[in-house]
């Protein structure tokens, strides 16, 4: 009778137990269907400064064991993607550069660039609008044209954009700490959300971390903001709890941001990468930015330009991108470009598509799929195919 017991007790203990966790997986499930119901891009920032820069290289060699020199290979290719976006009350900025250079080491001929940069800058009409007009500059050059192509805009728009990467974070700890049963209700130990004004609480301090001294000063702050919101498990968040903030804090990738804008004008072409003569230009951008939850980031830019004469000149670049982070040592980027170049009423059009899978296992290891797939119309027969894996680990 006693052994029946003990073992009703712990079958009993173990159900206990996995009600606990369905609970808590149930709660983690629900904030993110709240999170995607309730965006994170109601969160305003005053300030808005992001960057970010991606270096690539890569290299192949290959000899032909018959001896066949056009079947040689030795190339390498550099890649720079650059990206600043500054959003204030009264003005912003931004900048955007991208580089991707293949050199050809036996047949220096038969290297390649592309070079893309753009650049604005916006006054608001009034503190804290959205309209506002803007000046700009656009460089295109790339190894089949014949020069640089350089122009200058002026015009008029409407649209912002906001930095909820702390928000982001703010979520996330949210969701960490409810998957380790540290939000419950000290009554019937049901998981809890946290209360929106915590949460925008959390999020502040996150947003102002500069301005306190030491890294513990700002966990500090944060375990004092969950402890008060009556929300905590009785004792209050464990060294386990509080390492599980440490690494939501210190996680890259993790930048979010939300907003639009439109803008419209004209411009003038100080450099032409053709024959004819400089002309005023027509142009038009969007730009259109959502995180709905803290795994996901959805990118949409376009940007058009076309002389007096637009049906014979002009140029459209269309860019959409999506980020997810699957687990958190799993995530995934998936992109697309196009691109409409016509000179002389000849067009041309490239499509690009990349995805790319980073898994990191652990602190000091990290393993890097990407494919990149690209068409170009009246330079190539079909689709090229590029397909990297690079697996990194660093021992000491």
């Amino acid at each position: 009778m006693v052994v029946i017991r003990r073992a009703q007790s712990i079958v009993t203990d173990e159900v206990i137990s996995m009600r606990r966790y369905l609970l808590a997986t149930c709660l983690v499930v629900s904030m993110a269907m709240s999170a995607a119901a309730v965006s994170l891009c109601d969160y305003q920032s005053p300030l808005t400064d992001l960057s970010a820069l991606d270096l690539g290289f890569y290299y192949r060699y290959y000899r032909d064991p018959f001896g066949f020199e056009d079947q040689h290979i030795n190339q390498g290719t550099f890649l720079i993607d650059y990206l600043r976006l500054f959003d204030a009350p009264e003005y912003g900025f931004d900048i955007a550069f991208q580089n991707e250079l293949r050199v050809n080491i036996l047949d220096a001929d038969d290297s390649t660039y592309t070079l893309r940069a753009d650049g604005n800058y916006k006054r608001y009409v009034q503190f804290e609008t959205d309209s506002f007009a803007f000046a700009g500059a656009q460089v295109r050059s790339a190894s089949g044209s014949q020069g640089i192509a350089l122009s200058l805009s002026l015009g008029v728009g409407t649209g912002r954009f906001t930095d909820v990467t702390p928000m982001a974070k703010a979520v996330r700890i949210e969701e960490v700490l409810a998957q380790r049963g540290a939000l419950q209700n000290e009554e019937d130990k049901q998981p809890r959300e946290l209360h929106p004004v915590d949460l925008q609480e959390v999020a502040a301090a996150i947003r102002n971390a500069a301005t306190y001294e030491t890294q513990a000063e700002l966990l500090a702050r944060i375990q004092t903001i969950l402890e008060s919101s009556g929300v905590v498990r009785l004792g209050g968040l464990d060294a386990q709890d509080m390492f599980e903030v440490t690494r939501v804090l210190q996680s890259g990738g993790m930048t979010r941001y939300c907003g639009w804008d439109l803008k419209a004008g004209l411009g003038y072409e100080l450099l032409s990468p053709s024959d004819e003569e400089n002309d005023l230009l027509v142009m038009g951008a969007f730009n259109f930015a959502l995180a709905s939850t803290p795994r996901e980031q959805i990118l949409f830019t376009g940007l058009f330009s076309g002389a007096v004469d637009v049906i014979n000149r002009h140029q459209l670049d269309i860019n959409a991108s999506y980020d997810y982070v699957i687990f958190d040592f799993l995530s995934a980027r998936a992109a697309y470009a196009f691109i409409r170049e016509t000179w002389g009423g000849n067009p041309n059009h490239t499509h690009r598509i990349a995805v790319d899978l980073l898994m990191q296992p652990a602190d000091i290891a990290s393993v890097i799929l990407s494919l990149v797939m690209q068409s170009e119309e009246h330079y190539t027969l079909g689709w090229s195919i590029d397909l990297k894996l690079s697996i990194e680990m660093s021992v000491l």
